[in-house]
């Protein structure tokens, strides 16, 4: 008997729950019917369960011994407890995580994805939606990361062109040349040293500071 045809829906849904092969998750749920059950829905997703774990306070400890791709969270009402070890994750070994609840209240939905859930998802089951959940958290997830890198981008070139121009402003007095000068300077080392310009200016801050220090230590 021939398959039935797939319907266009069918298809986008296909491949919209495209997961990447070798995905594995880290499953927590302190119900044992209820951590069953989801096992077997993101078997059916396709995904490899890394290990199943029965209580929050292992969740760190599970994060580090198995080294999943992404964590899901089953629950009928997220903790203080579990939130708080949600936001210990994220200081300390980010990855995408999905958090199932039956709590539909959206101070709760809040305070989830302010400890770094990226997707919250309120309890109503099937294998299609936990493989949508999962994708949505690694979108989110991605995102955040891409967000967080440019923020800690900005952060150090802010601090790098402190650094320039503080030594610019010590090869300017100690030569008694202008600003252009100055940079023309900083940047010729750096070519011959073969070093960014903002490691050459620590260079000349530390060894200003470093004399100032000696000349003060004789006075």
């Amino acid at each position: 008997m021939s398959e039935p045809a797939m319907s266009e829906r069918d298809r986008r849904m296909r491949v919209n729950l495209n997961m990447p092969t070798g995905t594995t998750l880290l499953l927590i749920d302190e119900d044992g019917d209820r951590r069953s059950m989801f096992k077997q829905l993101l078997r059916e997703g396709g995904y490899s369960i890394a290990a199943a774990v029965n209580t929050v306070a292992k969740l760190g400890d599970a994060v580090r011994q198995h080294k999943p791709d992404a964590i899901v969270i089953s629950t009928g009402q997220p903790s203080r407890r579990l939130l708080e070890q949600i936001a210990e994750l994220k200081n300390a070994d980010r990855r995408p995580v999905v958090l199932f609840s039956e709590d539909d209240r959206s101070e709760t939905m809040q305070s989830a994805i302010a400890a770094g859930v990226n997707a919250y998802i309120v309890l109503g089951l099937s294998s299609n939606r936990v493989r949508t959940a999962v994708d949505l958290a690694f979108i989110n997830f991605t995102q955040t990361e891409t967000l967080r890198g440019k923020v800690a981008e900005a952060a150090n070139a802010l601090r790098e062109r402190k650094l320039i121009e503080r030594a610019k402003g010590i090869i300017m007095k100690q030569r008694q040349i202008d600003e252009d000068a100055a940079y023309a300077l900083l940047r010729d080392r750096a070519m011959q040293q073969a070093m960014r310009i903002a490691e050459v200016a620590r260079m000349i801050i530390d060894a200003t500071e470093l004399l100032t220090e000696a000349s003060d230590g004789k006075s």
